[in-house]
């Protein structure tokens, strides 16, 4: 077969045994995961329910080489890997010890058929590595492949969908037989059901607990503005208590945080299905011919047992600030009866129809709840558990931790509150950092749990270099003061104007004073908003800096953390020309090696 996928198809009668293996951290591959899998059994054969695929998701930690070489070594199975990529180009934790074990020395051969998946962000260096590894790894050991990975790239402008939609179009065509078909134009078939008394037998928490094994409800302490009010960026230094807490973290590592709806997006949730508040409490069940689909286990740790209300769902499960994508616009074109509505829908659900969805959701970023909003006379025909196929589910977002673990009463986070208008003059607010800022309470439990960050820590003899604008200081607060003893430590920060969000400031200075910090700050506007310098201004002036480390026998580390876009260029572009101006031939070259050696990192947000 050629790279295009153009195999011959399959032409086997019987059903076929379909493994999807995720790999995640903050559960979108698993997300990912399920979307296969709900794709996949569409498929029936011709004048028959029957199913063509008997899909099976599983977690990756869930899986090992015997039993892949047991279950799904036959010609009638595939297996799909869907992986994330986290810190430095690494497999997510849920995931190291399958690699580990395909990478044995005595490992047998692996003949599966399969296909490979990674998510990841073209902004970094080692963009989806595991995925790549992955492929290359199980060829080796003799599995087969039609295509080569999928590159899913969060930088695309339909986000995952981009690579995934056009990739699976081939792999159904490569392995689904041509008496099989799926009909666009019938109704999805639902994940779960809603009962309202307990059934006997239903099991209503068997999903795996990768995330709640550490997931916690930890009580906010803090929330204090450290930008000046005048300022039109709102930073919020956040803490957690974490008396008795069994979180666990080191410097450099990350906070996932789960938040609530905001209220105004609730109220309007329930001017349009006002039925739902006065419902009864309700078990969600997943459904049994369905035997992938299971409930998210972090929704017990969030919302408590079963049974639920709607305000619950509303309020902590549901996730209306996410941007819908094509399955959305399927299940409301299931449902309207308006044929001008539904020929809508249609175009939207269409590949030639793709750029006209972007247009109309990623584009503005209009959310799911305005998009019901939009079509309100469809949205109130949709039946109440295909909500749950309407709406995602609420995911975590991520914070690196400032404090470090010394410290052990408490987390804190440095929070940049977003909020923007679109190009159709529409406010939008990051979902959780709005929520965190404006509408958590001192006192109040948050979900919370401890990850582990891309920035790996330097040996306790080195020279270090952070490089840190803005709120990409963070993670360099956290790995100081855990080690104010270690490294010959130099940080260079960014920030508009020393009287305004001059993070830390006060702190750094005082390290200063004692001989435990080299502090470089740049102040990019004055008071009359004139631009002076940044960050990578502050490095090229440094070259003596530079010079003596290059003739020590310390290895030297370079960190930088900021926001995505052009700052991470521009600073390695400085890189260069200082290592140039200090006599370093191939500077290029010299920061391309250090990089796969692990001493030049990058986290980007």
């Amino acid at each position: 077969m050629d790279a295009a996928g153009s195999a011959s198809v399959t032409t086997e009668s019987s059903s076929a045994d379909l493994l999807i293996a995720f790999g995640t951290t903050t559960g979108t591959a698993r997300d990912v995961a399920h979307r296969i899998a709900r794709e996949a059994y569409s498929f029936t054969f011709e004048n028959s329910y029957t199913h063509y695929f008997r899909p099976r998701v599983l977690s990756m930690k869930e899986i090992s080489v015997n039993y892949l070489i047991s279950n799904w070594v036959n010609k009638n199975a595939m297996v799909i890997f869907v992986v994330s990529t986290t810190g430095q180009g690494e497999f997510p934790d849920d995931t190291k010890e399958l690699w580990r074990e395909l990478c044995g020395k005595s490992v047998p051969a692996v003949p599966i058929r399969f296909a490979a998946i990674g998510l990841g962000d073209s902004f970094y260096e080692m963009y989806n590595y595991p995925a790549k590894k992955l492929q290359n790894r199980l060829k080796q050991l003799s599995a087969t492949s039609p295509f080569e990975v999928c590159l899913c790239d969060d930088q695309h402008d339909c986000g995952y969908a981009g690579a995934l939609n056009p990739y699976l179009e081939r792999c159904w065509r490569a392995w689904v037989p041509e008496n099989c078909t799926t009909n666009p134009d019938s109704v999805p078939v639902a994940r779960y059901n809603l009962v309202n008394i307990p059934v006997p037998g239903l099991q209503f928490n068997n999903q795996p607990r990768p995330t709640c094994d550490k997931l916690e409800q930890r009580m906010m302490i803090r929330n204090e503005r450290v930008t000046d009010f005048d300022n039109f960026e709102d930073t919020r230094l956040i803490a957690f208590d974490t008396t008795n807490s069994n979180l666990n973290f080191q410097a450099g590592d990350v906070l996932q945080v789960f938040a609530d709806n905001f209220p105004d997006n609730v109220q309007n949730f329930f001017k349009l299905y006002p039925q739902l508040r006065d419902q009864p409490p309700f078990y969600l069940v997943s459904v049994r011919s369905m035997r992938w689909v299971s409930i998210p286990a972090e929704l017990f740790e969030l919302c408590g047992p079963q049974p639920w209300t709607w305000e619950t769902v509303a309020t902590k499960i549901f996730d209306f600030q996410s941007i819908p994508g094509v399955y959305a616009f399927q299940i409301l074109r299931s449902f309207a009866t308006d044929p001008l509505i539904k020929e809508k829908f249609d175009e939207y659900c269409r590949p030639e129809g793709l750029d006209d969805l972007y247009n109309y959701t990623n584009g503005p970023r209009r959310t799911i709840l305005e998009v019901l909003l939009d079509f309100r006379n469809t949205a109130v025909l949709v039946p109440p558990n295909y909500l749950f196929e309407l709406i995602p589910f609420m995911r975590p977002r991520a914070f690196s931790i400032a404090s470090p673990p010394c410290e052990t009463q408490h987390i804190e986070i440095l929070v940049a509150v977003v909020e923007y208008t679109t190009n159709l003059k529409t406010r939008r607010r990051g979902t959780c950092s709005h929520w965190l800022a404006e509408y958590c309470q001192i006192g109040q439990k948050v979900g919370v749990f401890c990850e582990k960050g891309s920035l790996r820590p330097p040996p306790n003899d080195a020279h270090v270099i952070m490089i840190g604008p803005g709120t990409g200081v963070a993670p360099f607060r956290s790995m100081i003061k855990q080690n104010l003893d270690k490294w010959d430590k130099h940080l260079f920060f960014g920030c508009r104007n020393k009287n305004i969000d001059f993070n830390f400031g006060q702190e750094f200075n005082e390290m200063v004073e004692k001989g435990q910090l080299g502090f470089y700050h740049a102040v990019s506007r004055d008071s009359a908003g004139r631009k002076l310098e940044y960050v990578q201004d502050l490095i090229v002036k440094q070259p003596n800096l530079f010079s003596s480390m290059m003739v020590s026998p310390l290895p030297i580390y370079i960190y930088v953390c900021g926001r995505a876009g052009q700052m991470p260029k521009d600073v390695r572009a400085a890189m260069q020309t200082v290592f140039s101006k200090i006599g370093i031939n191939a500077a290029k070259h010299v920061i391309n090696g250090m990089i796969e050696q692990g001493r030049y990192q990058v986290l980007m947000y």
